[in-house]
């Protein structure tokens, strides 16, 4: 009887599991800033790795160097097997690794102790911060899903940076193409018989509806 008791506790203990596992998923999003253009005079070819950390990874990775992380003979990217996103001129838009897409369970089926994105910027001021800020490390705490919120990411001249969904899309060349896309309106005008003058206001919804 106390068998069967154990059994059933630890089948309803796993189906727990399995539902917070997949109802704790969370996307990544890392998007290119204006300010690089401003920088460099150009968009530069940037590589950004996402990948998961174990403790111990984490602290030969904290000092490992980000231009030797990403010499093609790098024996420590080839270790963490990273999923990479490319940015280019002719590329600017958001990467995301989605929560539960099969690249989210690449990395998480590892069950890692930190989450680490990296980039190879052409450029880092190594002389502000102790952590080369063209890494992004995040401490899992004591789960792979306790993390709840999406987290974005922007590409900055210097290093990543973590921001917000709306401040990350107002800093992006996506955003300065809408800012200079022009406003069309819907307008009325009228005029008094002999005089040159228009008095114009825009279309209520209820007009345009009715204009169409």
């Amino acid at each position: 009887m106390l068998k069967k008791i154990f059994l059933l506790t630890l089948s309803i203990l796993s189906a727990s599991m399995l539902i917070a596992c997949s109802s704790h998923k969370f996307d990544v999003s890392v998007t290119p800033t204006r300010e690089l253009s401003k920088t460099y005079g150009f968009y530069p070819t940037i590589e950004v790795d996402i990948a998961g950390l174990s403790d111990t990874d984490a602290i030969n990775f904290t000092s490992y160097p980000v231009d030797k992380y990403f010499l093609d003979s790098s024996t420590m990217r080839a270790y963490l097997e990273p999923i990479t996103f490319k940015f280019s001129q002719d590329d600017l838009d958001a990467k995301v690794l989605e929560g539960g897409s099969d690249d989210f369970a690449k990395i998480f089926d590892k069950e890692p102790a930190y989450l680490v994105v990296i980039a190879n910027l052409p450029y880092a001021d190594k002389e502000q911060q102790k952590l080369d800020p063209r890494k992004f490390i995040l401490k899992l705490d004591d789960s792979m899903f306790s993390v709840d919120h999406d987290i974005y990411l922007k590409i900055g001249p210097t290093g990543l940076i973590k921001t917000t969904k709306d401040d990350a899309f107002k800093s992006s060349p996506k955003a300065e193409e809408s800012i200079n896309q022009p406003i069309i309106k819907n307008l009325k005008c009228e005029g008094k018989e002999g005089s040159k003058d228009l008095n114009c206001r825009e279309l209520y919804d209820n007009e345009k509806k009715a204009k169409k």
